[in-house]
């Protein structure tokens, strides 16, 4: 049997709350919710604010978990109610029950009659309910009365509004200290009677405790007991949005978040690790990463760090200096380099210019030769000029028939214009001539991914067909 609204109020601690006793309401409806586990929409969220339920907010948005909610509650108080609630239910089926109960032999005049003497007794029960309470109520006032002439009769300087607004332990709410709060928190303090109208501004959740104070329904030490846990998590709450606010205005966590933000990566600013700083500090002077920092961002470690951006920016300041370095020497094979990192920095137009500084047709070394039609065939790939580079990978093959890197470059352009036996064929010609398959799969993936949804329709259906093992990762992709 799923639990009641007054049920779920008790748990989270809310049974003081009457909105979230009664089945039907905002509040208890949101309770529900999270019970069921169910996310809330930015509007419920915005309500528990505005209710400055704030131990509730922080658990729905996920900053706390269920167990340090609840183990933030106060049991003595819980246990309190539930008796109380138990003690209403019992009351009630034995009303209802004796009001169903059926009897044969009752006559009409009879079952009038026990009728009105229930009804009298529910009617009795509730005024001396009533008495319980202003005889409470009378009590408190009467404590609160003399605590107040201990301490400041005679002359003594009365006690301010914040001193009164701590006592009640309310001081983490600026309304304690203007009307019409501070008012009643005047009168209570020095046991002076309020009429209900006059407690209408304690209606809501965070001052329920104080109004059932007001109200008799608790005595001064249950109330402490209650106000001062719920002012100790409002502190904290505060204390915690006062060091966001703190540590949102230092300038190296602002010039952190930038550079993330720059770089796209998603961590928190104020926790970078000293090799991401440096990373920054490098590419914001425009200068080539050490080895040591490109190594590391390269690692396992540097993984969370290794946005697209990110690398795209390392590979063109890296493609920067081989650029540099050729110009100085008029080495070829660092021209190549330069332009490879071109490419991994989506700069292809740059690789394709110093590709034209080089003349392959005047050199008489074959595997130079091979390795320039090879690059630049993958700058052509990049720009979508895939016949261009189909032409300039087969004769890259003819001149290096035992390479393997221009068999992957016509393996992954037939691929991409869906050529998938051919595409196929030359993937299984460079892994015979030393390429990884590793390598070849990742670049299957990158493929897959690029594709419309026809195109990953027919890649994955011919690529099972080949091997379902080893292209089992197609069925864990979405």
């Amino acid at each position: 049997m799923p639990d009641s609204a007054h049920d779920l109020a008790i748990q989270y601690g809310l049974g003081h709350i009457e909105s979230a006793r009664i089945p039907g309401t905002r509040l208890s409806d949101l309770l529900a919710k999270l019970k069921a586990g169910k996310p809330l929409s930015l509007l419920a969220l915005q309500y528990l604010k505005q209710q400055e339920l704030d131990g509730l907010h922080r658990l729905a948005v996920g900053d706390i978990t269920a167990d340090a909610y609840f183990s933030g509650l106060d049991q003595g108080r819980i246990a309190e109610q539930q008796a109380a609630k138990a003690r209403l239910d019992a009351e009630k089926a034995t009303y209802v029950s004796a009001r169903r109960r059926p009897r044969a032999s009752e006559s009409a005049e009879a079952r009038r009659q026990r009728v009105r003497e229930e009804t009298e007794a529910v009617l009795r029960a509730q005024q001396a309910r009533r008495k319980e309470l202003l005889a409470q109520q009378e009590c408190n006032l009467a404590t609160a009365r003399a605590a107040y002439e201990a301490q400041h009769g005679c002359g003594a300087t009365p006690a301010t509004k914040q001193e009164i607004a701590a006592y009640y332990h309310l001081s983490d709410l600026p309304e304690a200290l203007s009307a019409p709060l501070s008012e009643i928190l005047v009168a209570l303090y020095q046991g002076v009677p309020l009429t209900t109208d006059a407690l209408s501004p304690l209606h809501t959740p965070r001052l329920s405790t104080l109004r059932d104070y007001s109200l008799g329904r608790i005595d001064l030490a249950a109330y402490m007991a209650s106000a001062r846990t719920i002012e100790r998590a409002a502190l904290s709450v505060i204390a915690r949005e006062n060091a966001r606010i703190a540590r949102e205005r230092d300038p190296v966590y602002q010039a952190h978040k930038k550079r993330c933000e720059l770089y796209r990566i998603h961590c928190d600013a104020d926790q970078l690790p000293p090799r991401l700083v440096a990373v920054f500090e490098q590419l914001e002077a425009n200068t080539r990463l050490r080895e040591e920092d490109f190594a590391w961002l390269h690692s396992e470690e540097g993984k969370p760090y290794r946005s697209p951006a990110m690398l795209e920016a390392c590979h063109l300041l890296e493609a920067h200096f081989h650029a540099d370095h050729y110009r100085k020497t008029a080495n070829p094979w660092i021209a190549l380099t330069a332009s490879k990192h071109y490419r991994k920095a989506k700069r292809a137009p740059l690789a394709v210019e110093l590709l034209d500084l080089l003349s392959p047709d005047r050199t008489r070394d074959r595997k130079l030769h091979s390795a320039i039609l090879t690059t630049r065939g993958g700058a052509m790939r990049d720009l979508d000029r895939r016949e261009e580079a189909i032409a300039l990978g087969t004769e890259a093959h003819e001149l290096q028939p035992q390479d393997y890197r221009p068999c992957t470059l016509l393996g992954a352009l037939h691929m991409e214009l869906r050529h998938y036996d051919l595409g196929h064929a030359w993937y299984a010609k460079a892994e015979q001539r030393g390429a990884r398959s590793q390598g070849i799969d990742d670049e299957l993936r990158s493929i897959y991914r690029q594709a419309d949804k026809a195109g990953k329709a027919a890649m994955k259906a011919f690529l099972l067909q080949q091997d379902p093992v080893r292209y089992a990762w197609l069925q864990r992709l979405r």
